[in-house]
């Protein structure tokens, strides 16, 4: 009968480290699929990001081009009305 309860505790023993370990497991796997939902995160933000700094570079851009012509557009006719100043000068 001693063998018998002895065996019954080992068995017991074993099923709690068994539960034991494999509730740690359960525990790193909750762990590692929360870190990968934070990494999709991540880097969807960071295209997200990436995709507005393209946008706001392609806007800076256009924007000094269409400052330069502005330029070019007024050296024109500032040179236009100076030389027709001299002439009348």
């Amino acid at each position: 009968m001693k063998s018998l309860s002895e065996k019954v505790d080992a068995l017991s023993q074993n099923l709690v480290r068994e539960t034991s370990v494999l509730n740690n497991k359960e525990d790193t796997l909750r762990s590692e699929e929360a870190n990968k939902a934070n990494l999709v995160k991540n880097i969807e933000e960071l295209k997200h990001s990436g995709k507005e700094k393209s946008s706001a570079v392609k806007k800076a851009e256009e924007g000094a081009a269409d400052l330069k012509k502005k330029v070019d557009e007024l050296t024109k006719s500032l040179e236009e009305h100076d030389k027709e100043y001299q002439v009348k000068a």
